[in-house]
């Protein structure tokens, strides 16, 4: 008796939880498809990438994937810049507390 109970208990936590969480993410996806879009030069296929079958979103990570490194080049000398300089602010609060 104890033992289905504690199984209906658990059974219903979980639904539960998972409801909760179906909620959290399809409130998300809908504040983020309203970005996408209303940015001006998103690409408008992302709002429905829930929809598209396993080989369509291959296409379009390979293609963002592309896309990423060939712009990346241009932001590698800015993020190595952002780096230093946070390892400095680290370095320099470290002497700080050592003062």
């Amino acid at each position: 008796m104890i033992n289905t109970g504690t199984t209906v208990v658990t059974f219903l936590m979980v639904f539960l939880i998972q409801n909760t969480q179906n909620r959290d993410s399809r409130a998300l996806h809908t504040k983020l498809d309203e970005l996408v879009v209303h940015m001006v030069g998103a690409d408008n296929q992302l709002v429905v990438a829930e929809e598209l079958s396993d080989d369509q979103l291959e296409r379009l990570k390979s293609r963002f994937d592309s896309t990423r490194q060939r712009s990346g080049e241009q932001f590698e000398q800015p993020r190595a810049n952002a780096i230093r300089r946070a390892k400095e602010a680290e370095a320099n609060q470290g002497e700080i507390l050592t003062n």
